[in-house]
């Protein structure tokens, strides 16, 4: 039964991965009003909550909201890992070294994603390689993923795409992988000198006068195309 039950979070988690953002929320909210009687260990009714409480803060959902899933989730597991609900705090206030600090050691997919979008957030891209380095869990296609952005938001359009093909070849289907592919490529077909640091999207559109590109400054936050789903 617990194995079950751990195994359909697993599920619900990939069903938002995949942008069925409000079908998992459906889900979710189902399976946790189940609880309730099951006999199955409070580690992992504390995982069900604790991924409602980030998914609620991410989903900028009320505060009350994501407060009462994590007070809940502590309560089941006094041990539970809240590095990531406590980062989104101090990214909220911008408090990115804060936030990055806190994120010690890169033991975790999670956490390690987490990071990596504290350094897009925060314009600090360039340092990428040198938490990769510090990384104490395994690559996965997903670190891959937003290592190329980092590298894509260093303006190198090419190394951003050789560290991500080999994660874009087990992702065809999904949809996030094929949208920062389309980013990465759209980056490498244009000059170099209209790529601005920190910028992922392009507002593109004749001029009146003459053919140009115009490059929206207001797009440098990574979010348009990158969706963190896993607390």
């Amino acid at each position: 039964m617990a194995a079950f039950i751990k195994k359909k979070l697993d599920d619900i988690s990939e069903k938002r991965a995949t942008g069925q953002i409000e079908a998992a929320w459906d889900e979710l909210t189902t399976e946790l009003a189940s609880l309730n009687g099951k006999v199955i260990p409070s580690e992992i009714q504390a995982r069900y909550y604790y991924y409602a409480a980030r998914w609620a803060q991410e989903d900028d959902k009320p505060a009350e909201q994501y407060q009462r899933y994590y007070e809940i989730a502590k309560r089941l597991n006094s041990e539970l890992d809240d590095r990531t609900y406590r980062t989104f705090g101090f990214k909220a206030k911008k408090q990115f070294d804060e936030a990055i600090a806190v994120l010690s050691p890169l033991d975790s997919e999670a956490i390690a994603v987490n990071l990596l979008c504290c350094l897009l957030d925060s314009g600090r891209f360039s340092e990428v390689d040198g938490f990769i380095d510090k990384l104490q869990t395994p690559v996965t296609d997903e670190i891959r993923r937003f290592h190329a952005l980092c590298c894509l938001a260093t303006k190198n359009a090419n190394k951003a795409w050789q560290i991500f093909e080999p994660a874009l070849a087990e992702n065809v289907d999904h949809i996030l992988f094929q949208l920062t592919a389309a980013y990465i490529t759209f980056w490498q077909a244009v000059a170099s000198e209209f790529h601005i640091e920190g910028v992922f999207i392009a507002s593109i559109f004749l001029s009146p006068t003459r053919s140009r590109l115009i490059v929206n400054e207001n797009s440098k936050c990574a979010w348009p195309c990158v969706i963190w789903n896993k607390p």
